[in-house]
């Protein structure tokens, strides 16, 4: 009798078992499914979330991502700062458009009405994107291109226009920012003194 009570037990915890766990999966699923830091946010979700706060008004493209990772950000605390440095994360970019913000991949960025800023002048936010023309002095314009092109990213745009000694830069305002200090930096360095030994008349 004692040994078949025992084996009723078991057999109760054994079915018993099952049950809770679902249970707990099921407050799992809900837990996560509910938190605000959930890793597939809407992305229209978001830009609508963003736009309302910020007064802008957003438009995006088809080929954009449904859902994006904010990363621990919960999209109702989200920046226009913020919001565009997720978007480059995920290969977007923001263009203003008469008053409309175009949510675009970034690889249409260089082809986009740009504004167009001065290389002394970029206060623009780190990840909006612009065009700047950046006058080179003491050194060659065109010399230049190659040791800069790695710095630019697949999207962007660089180009010497050579009658005018200039660059023509098209990328993310923090990067046409490090650019120009890079290029200021080449302009005043010391010219090289030929160390080569001088030929014999």
């Amino acid at each position: 009798m004692k040994f078949l009570s025992l084996r009723l037990t078991v057999l109760w915890c054994l079915l018993l078992i099952p049950l809770i766990a679902g249970d707990l999966d099921a407050k799992s699923s809900a837990s996560i499914a509910s938190a605000p830091n959930s890793r597939d946010t809407d992305l229209r979700v978001l830009l609508r979330d963003v736009g309302t706060r910020t007064h802008k008004h957003f438009v995006l493209d088809p080929r954009a991502p449904q859902s994006i990772d904010l990363g621990g950000l919960d999209h109702k605390d989200v920046t226009y700062p913020q919001l565009l440095s997720v978007l480059e994360i995920n290969g977007m970019v923001v263009i203003a458009d008469g008053g409309i913000m175009q949510v675009l991949p970034n690889t249409d960025a260089r082809q986009s009405a740009l504004p167009l800023v001065a290389p002394g002048s970029i206060t623009t936010l780190d990840d909006e994107w612009i065009t700047s023309v950046i006058p080179v002095k003491n050194i060659s314009a065109a010399q230049l291109v190659p040791i800069l092109r790695p710095m630019i990213p697949q999207q962007g745009h660089l180009a010497a226009f050579p009658d005018r000694n200039a660059l023509i830069i098209v990328d993310r305002s923090a990067n046409v920012k490090r650019l120009v200090e890079v290029i200021r930096i080449l302009e005043n360095l010391p010219k090289a003194i030929d160390t080569s030994p001088s030929k014999a008349p």
